[in-house]
């Protein structure tokens, strides 16, 4: 896309986040089909009362359209405004449309059923917004194949096997997320009709906080093979045992994750030798203070990581796959330990870059982790009520407290000083 529409599509999703919409969207999608829910139970026809999640369905996908076609409109003003200039805007709107071989305009239900307007309708939203004439505006919806110069991403970033993995896996990893949070209150939903009440729920929650502990955890270790191969492949690294870097001692999260990069850590005489997708470095021993064992996250399932304290600073190698994190650590003691024979050779200081992360707590308290939470409240109703047939505040009660359990050692996290009882002699 040309620079300037795609910078109207950056805009378009700052407006997203600058309006607060993600949460009213799930809002409109959730609060009308409770509503409806709710008004259909009362009915006197019992067909109504018995299916009232049913005849709740439609009217609550009507109104969640609606509304979400007019955060749509408001998030096109806000893109107009921002890159001050509508004509961008349209334009925009009418390449990604062609791109994503949509028609131009919605026929009979899809007018009131899709939850973004279509594209004739948006452009003449912005166009009345800011007064451009309809033939202008025929025109800039003819996206034309003119050339045009394009933004480039640097080559790292594009070959980043770490960062192509954390975009293709990132919506399947939430579905894993939402599922273990909502079938275990779908299933106690079903029981309950026919077994103690109290009992099952607490089986439910127990259940729900176990399975979102473990099966996430489970999963991305079962994945790590794979990624580390293609890490390896990348770096052409065959030896050395796989880590994840951490640029400092305390708990810090970048982009949702613990850790900032991943490569391979190799221990030669006297020299650290690290190789990453984001940086590489050497390192003497003789830089180094000590060495010792260290907390890789917070949470419930305690992971060890090693810390090395520098001269230079500190930072932490958490092992990843099959490395241990013992025999990274008598790596380290022996690599910090070995006799220095000769002068210590050149090597850059180590600096690392200006790196964006948040502590534990600001990781968890961002607005991010209250969406998903509704989303696991709106996924774990949704389920429940498919299964009994019936809207309760249980599900969601049980599926939003298992998360914030679990979460609650981020929350509570404080940091505590290098541990010298574990320093490397």
């Amino acid at each position: 896309m040309p620079r300037a529409e795609l910078d109207a599509v950056v805009a378009h999703e700052l407006g997203h986040l600058r309006h607060r919409h993600v949460p009213l969207v799930l809002l409109s999608n959730i609060v009308p089909i409770v509503l409806f829910g709710w008004l259909a139970s009362l009915a006197p026809v019992p067909f109504i009362a018995l299916n009232h999640i049913l005849v709740a369905l439609p009217p609550a996908i009507l109104v969640g359209g609606f509304l979400s076609r007019r955060i749509e409109h408001a998030a096109d003003k806000a893109a107009s405004s921002t890159v001050e200039d509508p004509e961008v805007a349209i334009r925009m709107l009418a390449r990604l449309t062609k791109l994503n071989l949509l028609p131009a305009r919605w026929t009979g239900w899809d007018v009131t059923v899709m939850s973004h307007p279509s594209l004739e309708q948006r452009a003449a939203e912005i166009a009345s917004q800011f007064s451009i004439p309809q033939p202008r505006v025929l025109e800039l919806l003819r996206v034309d194949d003119a050339p045009f110069e394009p933004y480039s991403l640097p080559p790292d970033h594009l070959d980043s096997a770490w960062t192509a993995h954390k975009q293709r896996t990132s919506v399947r990893n939430l579905a894993i997320y939402l599922a273990c949070l909502a079938l275990p209150s779908a299933a106690a939903s079903r029981l309950a009709v026919s077994m103690p009440v109290i009992p099952i729920w607490i089986a439910a929650a127990a259940l729900t906080f176990c399975m979102v502990l473990l099966i996430p955890s489970l999963v991305r270790r079962w994945e790590m093979p794979a990624l580390g191969r293609r890490i390896r492949g990348r770096l052409g690294e065959a030896g050395g045992s796989l880590v994840a870097l951490r640029p400092t001692s305390e708990s810090r999260y970048y982009g949702g994750y613990p850790y900032w990069d991943l490569g391979v850590v190799t221990f030669n005489g006297s020299i650290l030798r690290y190789a990453g997708e984001e940086m590489s470095f050497l390192l003497h021993s003789s830089a180094t203070r000590a060495v010792a064992l260290t907390r890789a996250a917070p949470g419930w399932l305690q992971s060890e990581a090693v810390c090395f304290d520098t001269s230079y600073g500190t930072f932490v190698l958490s092992p990843v796959g099959a490395t241990r994190t013992a025999a990274l650590l008598d790596a380290a003691g022996s690599w910090l330990r070995a006799p220095v024979g000769e002068p210590a050779p050149a090597v850059s200081p180590l600096a690392f870059p200006t790196i964006s992360s948040v502590c534990p707590k600001q990781a968890v308290l961002n607005g991010n982790m209250f969406v998903v939470m509704l989303l696991a409240g709106l996924t774990s109703l949704a389920a429940s009520a498919l299964v009994s047939g019936e809207l309760s505040w249980l599900p969601p009660l049980v599926a939003m407290g298992a998360m914030a359990a679990e979460l609650a050692p981020l929350v509570t996290y404080r940091e505590t000083a290098m541990p010298a009882a574990s320093k490397a002699p």
